[in-house]
């Protein structure tokens, strides 16, 4: 897995103020057993929810049937920074 941080000193354009002060989010998408599939970081201050879409298109689920793999796994769970009505419209699509 491959992770790439904002600069440290003096912040850089990858860090910005949320809630709780100066910093990054790190969003991650991880199997059942906890295993990363992807990692992505982005400034304090970013949308959680936009960020979900963009990651679900790198993962590639291996089924072991022949084919193309899946995309989208059968279940997500997220915490309630990710939830918006519009996000779910467009996962079950």
């Amino acid at each position: 897995m491959t992770a790439l941080f904002p600069q440290g000193i003096g912040g850089g354009n990858g860090v910005g103020y949320g809630y709780k002060g100066k910093g990054i989010l790190i969003h991650s998408i991880t199997d059942a057993n906890g295993m990363p599939l992807v990692a992505i970081t982005t400034p304090a201050n970013g949308d959680e929810g936009q960020q979900v879409l963009p990651m679900l298109a790198q993962i590639r689920l291996a089924t072991g049937k022949r084919g193309n793999p899946k995309r989208r796994p059968k279940t997500l769970a997220a915490d309630k920074g990710y939830d918006a009505r519009w996000l779910r419209n467009k996962l079950r699509t």
